[in-house]
């Protein structure tokens, strides 16, 4: 089966600094992956690249079989419509309520006024945020900042989700709600990826661990449980093994 995603040999530059050095690896459609390493290891680059939102001096990015620099321009916005994605800056629109930063991307689709004014509900009442449904992304708590990005990253149904550090700021409480809404977005055939600092995201999602630090992949393990597709029992095990070891997530100072 042909890979949904593929680094053939990258390396990308600024400057002097090495972002990223002879990077290859590739996630298979519908695979889930947790990608973790210290800030300015190069997580973040990982990202904008696969959104072409920069390219690379040596090697190839491709999705689902189609090398990314050879997109056309004109196509670019649809390419990307492809692509559910939580960043840790710049995510979400100031000057839009938490209603319509989440209505916004189903409206790029064109879907109609009332399913978007429908699924937008829906969405805020899973993320705790219909009381909020007025409210400018300045007027809430870090952690809600993080949930309404994460609902906006999944609300239009996308092949592949692209998530930079989803577990940020957020609750025990809260870190369970986004374990599983990330998890069902994966069971029902999202490839995802997420790039965090928490180690111990990648077990809590049952998902594939790739470390990466120097801008070099270090360390590239399968799921513990062997299985890609966790099931809801080993979702909620992992979620309390985490509570145990008393993990957070970085604090909003620490983005990369």
């Amino acid at each position: 089966m042909p890979s949904m995603i593929a680094f053939s040999r990258v390396t990308k530059q600024y400057g002097d600094i090495v972002a990223l050095s002879d990077v290859t690896f590739t996630v298979s459609p519908k695979e889930c992956i947790c990608i973790t390493g210290p800030a300015k290891a190069g997580k973040s680059t990982l990202i904008r690249l696969l959104l072409r939102a920069e390219a690379p001096q040596k090697g190839s990015i491709s999705i689902d079989t189609v090398d990314v620099q050879l997109v056309p321009q004109a196509v670019l916005p649809l390419y990307r419509q492809r692509i559910g994605l939580k960043l840790t800056e710049g995510n979400l629109f100031l000057r839009k309520t938490v209603t319509g930063n989440l209505t916004f991307p189903l409206a790029l689709r064109g879907i109609a006024e009332r399913d978007c004014s429908r699924t937008a509900r829906n969405m805020m009442e899973r993320l705790g945020l219909l009381h909020s449904a007025d409210s400018l992304p300045a007027d809430l708590t870090a952690e809600a900042q993080t949930l309404l990005g994460l609902g906006r990253a999944l609300i239009s149904n996308p092949m592949i989700l692209l998530l930079d550090e989803p577990f940020v700021d957020l609750s025990l409480d809260a870190f369970t709600l986004a374990v599983s809404l990330i998890t069902e977005a994966h069971q029902s055939g999202k490839t995802t990826i997420c790039c965090t600092r928490d180690e111990s995201s990648a077990s809590a999602l049952g998902a594939r661990h790739i470390r990466i630090a120097a801008g070099k992949i270090i360390d590239d393990n399968p799921p513990v449980s062997g299985d890609t597709t966790p099931s809801l029992s080993s979702t909620i095990h992992n979620i309390l093994a985490r509570a145990l070891l008393h993990r957070r997530g970085p604090s909003a100072k620490e983005k990369e």
